[in-house]
C-alpha cells in the first residue's frame, strides 16, 4: 500500500500513481526565493543538531518538506513525489517543475573517507556511459559532479559526501543548455539529514517516509 501523505495534504493535495505518492502545490511562476539575496546562512546540508545554521533560512521558501531522515526546503511551484518500492519504505523524492525534474536520495556511508568521489562518481560514469551517453565531470560546490548534454536538455548529477551519509541529487532538465544552477544549489544548501545512530549497510538508502508539514 502506498504511504498515506494526509499531513501534506492539508496544505497541498495530492494524488497516487503506480509506485509513487505525489503532493502537489499550487504552480506559480517563480520557483526561487526572492528573499534568497538576504539569507546569510553558511552552505549546507547540514546534519540535524546544526539547527542554528538551517533556521535562519526557513522564510525562503513556502514550505519545509520534512521526511524521518530528510528536510528540504521547497520552492513555490514545485510538486513532491516519494517514490516507495514494492514492500519497503519510501527511499526517493523527486521534485518536479516547469522543465525539470530533480531525484534526490540519501545513502548510509562510513565515518570516514569520500564515498562520493572514491565510489559513486566511477560507478556512474560507468553506467552512464553504458547507456551510450557522453558524460563530463566538472568541480562544483561540493566537489565532483557529472554532467550529461543531449539534444533536448540534460542531466546535472550532485553529491555531498558527509560522516555517515551521502546526499545524491540528479537533476533532469529539458531546456536546451540551461543548468538549473542557483536553483539546485539553494535547495541543497538548506537540505538537514537525521542519520540516526542505528548502523546500516553502506549505500543503503535512507528512509524518506513523510512527517507532517511544518507550520
Amino acid at each position: 500500500m502506498p504511504e498515506s501523505v494526509q499531513p501534506f495534504v492539508d496544505a497541498v493535495g495530492s494524488a497516487e500513481s503506480g509506485g509513487l505518492v505525489k503532493a502537489r502545490g499550487a504552480r506559480t511562476r517563480g520557483m526561487s526565493c526572492g528573499y534568497r539575496p538576504h539569507c546569510e546562512t553558511s552552505l549546507g546540508p547540514y546534519d540535524f543538531g546544526e539547527t542554528s545554521e538551517y533556521r535562519r533560512g526557513r522564510h525562503c521558501a513556502e514550505r519545509r518538506l520534512r521526511t524521518a531522515t530528510l528536510s528540504l526546503l521547497i520552492p513555490r511551484g514545485v510538486g513532491v513525489e516519494i517514490e516507495r518500492p514494492d514492500g519497503g519504505y519510501p527511499d526517493a523524492l523527486h521534485l518536479v517543475a516547469d522543465r525539470m525534474r530533480v531525484t534526490v536520495t540519501v545513502l548510509a556511508a562510513p565515518r570516514s573517507g569520500n564515498r562520493w568521489e572514491e565510489t559513486h562518481v566511477p560507478v556512474m560514469l560507468a553506467q552512464l556511459r553504458a547507456d551510450g551517453m557522453k558524460p563530463s565531470t566538472q568541480r562544483g560546490p561540493w566537489g565532483t559532479e557529472i554532467t550529461v548534454h543531449h539534444a533536448v536538455g540534460g542531466l546535472l548529477i550532485v553529491g555531498i559526501p558527509r560522516s555517515r551519509w551521502v546526499l545524491r541529487t540528479v537533476v533532469s532538465y529539458n531546456a536546451i543548455g540551461t543548468i538549473p544552477r542557483e536553483w539546485v544549489d539553494s535547495l541543497l544548501s538548506d537540505a538537514v539529514i537525521r542519520r540516526g545512530a542505528e548502523p546500516m549497510v553502506v549505500d543503503e538508502p535512507l528512509d524518506l517516509s513523510l512527517l507532517p508539514i511544518s507550520p
